[in-house]
């Protein structure tokens, strides 16, 4: 029964991609180059290690010696692919590179209290960034000026970066060789970098011999933020193990907000722009809103996982599964809110929502020796995003994204040689989205939407295919004393 059970979990997971939607930074994204990545996080049920102060702190009762972990990303390969996000025929993508600290840990159960243990734990919970342009030139578009060959020009640029840095403190107490449970307390600080920036230019070829004077036509909208939020967040977590199994319960509290600060600037303007044979105004309105209201929030989540042995084969199989409850739409930055430079319009603020998600992990572990063992899981990441960029950008704005849902997929091993351990594993995150919301749209531009008040581009359709790919090698390194 067990083993058909863990056949039908792995037919899901592999048909998985088959129906994923692509999104960005999700709730599961979290890797932390431990004996728990290797397992994909399955682990609230057990064998959560030194994670169980993130996964589940009662599982923190566990380890029965004092310890001492350290984890590092060896690097990440991450690539993006997109296709038509600026209308049709267009392609842009992009390549990271990158080494980063995760995950460390001190542990160590009471001499005082024998029943109670404790964990202080640093590590990086989430890491997300984007870097890409893209240009489009289009000769003799005749938008403006329809009896002169014009050559249009559309530029876009999107940059982000998006860091989750946690501090935990956590405390289990096993009541007996069956029960224990755990609480944890997590400062989360979390810092937001997000630039876009889209421009369109006509210029009229005007023959040498012609003393026209004709002016270029213009249009450009420009976003910086930069901010950062401290919140806490609380988790409860319950374990209880039998012989050969064991099951566990973590309910993650809502987030809650400490302070947290923006700076923003908006820009959006237009030159020369005709509609209907009639010249339109030009304008040019800029925000710089400082030092403004921002917050990030996380939604209340209750996972359940067990974890059940095999001993005459040394073999441990894992389900954990995690619910995500929805958070209404609220304003991230509120430029109208803050102890400096604020506004009195919601022109420069952004706003986010997030749906109710389930995800669902399994894990395997083999034991090959006494000392040896091979790991391996696969979980999903559903992203939880209510909304993508808006096109009216006149009035409330949400930070460009591409929605993506991903599958992640780890496996390496762990060796223990006497009071040490090590793990080296690897993980491979992919998804992708068809007819997706572009960007903008450049490749069938017309000169002036009066729906949107946008000019020098065309309506947005849903055109775009969104790829990712990402590879990433870690080490992992424990000593008990």
């Amino acid at each position: 029964m067990m083993n058909k059970t863990i056949t039908y979990c792995l037919f899901f997971l592999l048909l998985l991609p088959l129906f994923l939607k692509a999104q960005p930074a999700n709730y599961w994204t979290n890797t932390f180059n431990t004996e728990a990545s290797l397992l994909s996080g399955a682990v609230v049920g057990g064998n959560a290690e030194i994670t169980a102060i993130f996964y589940n702190p009662a599982g923190i009762s566990e380890v029965k010696e004092s310890r001492i972990e350290l984890n590092a990303n060896l690097f990440n390969i991450e690539h993006k692919r997109y296709q038509n996000p600026l209308g049709k025929d267009t392609h842009m993508q992009n390549w990271f590179f990158r080494f980063y600290p995760r995950f460390a840990s001190y542990l160590y159960p009471s001499k005082k209290y024998p029943k109670l243990t404790f964990q202080f734990a640093v590590f990086n919970r989430n890491h997300s960034e984007t870097d890409i342009y893209g240009r489009v030139q289009l000769d003799d578009t005749r938008l403006i000026y329809l009896n002169m060959p014009e050559v249009y020009t559309g530029l876009f640029t999107l940059k982000t970066s998006y860091d989750d840095y946690w501090g935990s403190v956590g405390i289990a107490k096993k009541f007996n060789e069956h029960l224990s449970i755990g609480l944890s307390m997590n400062v989360s600080i979390q810092t937001l970098k997000y630039f876009r920036s889209a421009a369109s230019n006509i210029l009229p070829q005007i023959p040498n011999n012609d003393s026209i004077n004709i002016i270029s036509s213009s249009w450009s909208a420009y976003e910086r933020a930069n901010a950062y939020n401290w919140r806490i967040i609380g988790k409860i977590g319950i374990l209880y193990k039998k012989k050969n199994w064991s099951a566990g319960l973590n309910i993650t509290l809502p987030s809650i907000r400490l302070f947290g600060t923006a700076n923003v600037n908006k820009t959006i303007s237009q030159t020369n722009i005709f509609y209907d044979g009639d010249r339109l105004a030009d304008y040019y309105i800029n925000e710089y809103p400082q030092g403004v209201f921002f917050k990030m929030k996380d939604p209340l989540s209750v996972a359940f996982g067990f974890k059940v042995k095999e001993p005459s084969t040394m073999t441990d199989f894992f389900v954990t599964l995690e619910y995500f409850s929805s958070i209404k739409e609220y304003y991230t930055i509120d430029s109208r809110k803050g102890d400096k430079e604020k506004t009195n319009t919601i022109f420069s603020s952004y706003k986010f929502g997030n749906n109710e998600v389930l995800n669902i992990a399994i894990g395997f572990k083999k034991m090959l020796s006494e000392k040896l063992g091979f790991l391996a899981g696969m979980r999903t990441d559903f992203n939880p995003y209510i909304m993508s960029y808006q096109q009216d950008i006149w009035g409330e704005n949400s930070f460009e994204n591409t929605n993506n849902n991903l599958l992640h997929i780890n496996g390496g091993v762990k060796f223990d040689y006497k009071k040490s351990s090590f793990i080296v594993g690897l993980q491979n995150s992919y998804g992708f989205k068809t007819k997706q919301r572009g960007f903008i749209n450049f490749a069938e531009p017309i000169s002036y939407n009066p729906e949107t008040r946008l000019a020098l581009q065309g309506k947005i359709q849903n055109q775009s295919s969104y790829y990712y790919n990402s590879l990433g090698f870690y080490l992992g390194f424990s000593i008990s004393f």
